[in-house]
Order: C-alpha cells, then structure tokens, then sequence
C-alpha cells in the first residue's frame, strides 16, 4: 500500500507530470505547477506517438490518458482535477486561492470542473473534429457530425456563461466561486476553452460572451508568462490546419 506523504515532507519533493502539451488537461496541470511554485518535471508523452500506450506507461494508468502524476516514491495519479487537488493538500505553500478551504466556495468549483468534464469539454470534442482528427491522419467527420458538435459546444459555452453570472453574484470577485484570484477551476475550464485557439476561426464560431471573454482574459493575465509558454503548441496547431485549409 501506498500512503500519501505527510504534508510537510512533500512540500520540497517534485513531482514529474507525463503529459503532452496539445492534451487541455494537460496543460492545466503543468500552469498550476508553475504558477504555483510546485518542484516538478515535465515527461513529454506524444498522443500521437502512442506514448501512452506503451506497458510502461499503463502501470502509471491504466486508462492510458494524459495527465499523470508520478511521485518519489513511485505512487501515481491520474486525472487533472485530483492531480490538482492533491497537490493543494500536500503542498503546504501553495496559496489558499488555489483551492479555497471554504466549503461553499469549494463546492463552486468542485461543480464547475464537473461541468467542464460533462459539458465545456464539447469545445475539445468539436475541435477534434474539425481539426485534431484531420490533422492526425484521422477521418475527418461528416458535416453534419461536425456541426452537432459544434452547436452542443456553443450551448456549453452559454451554460457557462450563467455559471459565471451566478459566481458574480456570490462573491466579491470575477473568478468562479466569487474569488478574487483564478482557482484550479478557472485554469481547468480556461484550458477546454483555449483549445478553441487550435482551429482557424474557432473562437469566433463559438460567439462566445463578453462576460466570458473578460473572464478568460483575467486568467490568461494571472498566469502569464506561463499561459503563452505552455500554450504556444496551439498556434502550431492553427498553423498546421490552415496549410490543410481547415477552418471552423
């Protein structure tokens, strides 16, 4: 059996995060751990290579998805939201505005990175579609698979709009939950979002709202320089599918 570290003797430890920088998820995991200050080390997984798919990396999961966690002693984790959470709770230098200790607040955004899985993660699906399948030698989808995904994204997009209305009106402020600072709940869903960035028109597609917009202005500015970094894969991405001209 595996016992988590105490608290105080993993606040020094790294952690090495497989992942791969066109991978949302991903991407989240590894902001959070720079913006944080968290130790750790980044083990590029290629999708496309089928890293993930290899008997080494189905020890670490199973599942074969990226992000995965390894620690010092060989305990691993998958899925970014625990990912995530546990390194709030073992990390003692990590800032309360991470993942608020109040309850009602945290219940916020434990509903919100719900919602990203079950909901906001139709922007990601309708850009595999569009672009990412394409791109990886995948057949593209019909017009009209595409375009059901794409109207289930927008209607997300919507829904998450009055997400953030409802947040506005409970705290003092713009950050989910009524928080001053973004959450890993922010960066979690302004991550799906950013995956928009990948196709040529796709943010304009959405039609997302201003209140959106704004909202995912102020995390991209919290977490710069870090958010352009971790992010760039996407203009490539972009660049790649207008060669192919795919667009939104």
């Amino acid at each position: 059996n595996h016992r988590p570290p105490a608290r105080a003797a993993m606040a020094a430890s790294s952690v090495r995060i497989y992942a791969d920088f066109v991978s949302q998820p991903s991407r989240a995991v590894i902001l959070f751990c720079r913006a944080a200050r968290i130790p750790h080390e980044v083990k590029l997984t290629r999708l496309a290579k089928g890293a993930n798919r290899t008997a080494e990396f189905l020890k670490l999961n199973p599942l074969g998805q990226v992000p995965v966690a390894e620690f010092e002693d060989g305990w691993a984790l998958a899925e970014s939201h625990a990912i995530m959470k546990y390194l709030c709770a073992t990390h003692a230098e990590v800032e309360d505005s991470w993942y608020p200790s109040d309850a009602r607040v945290r219940a916020r955004l434990d509903a919100a990175m719900d919602m990203q899985h079950s909901q906001i993660r139709r922007c990601s699906t309708w850009t595999f579609a569009r672009v990412m399948g394409p791109l990886g030698d995948l057949p593209a989808a019909s017009p009209e698979v595409a375009e059901w995904h794409g109207k289930m994204a927008r209607r997300s997009i919507k829904q998450f709009d009055s997400v953030l209305a409802q947040s506005a009106a409970e705290g003092p402020g713009s950050f989910l939950g009524g928080t001053e600072r973004a959450s890993i709940a922010d960066l979690s869903v302004a991550c799906e979002l950013q995956q928009l960035e990948g196709v040529p028109g796709g943010v304009e597609f959405m039609q997302p709202s201003a209140r959106v917009l704004d909202w995912q202005a102020a995390v991209k500015e919290q977490l710069q320089p870090h958010w352009d970094e971790v992010g760039s894969v996407l203009a490539r991405v972009r660049a790649a599918a207008e060669a192919k001209g795919l667009r939104a």
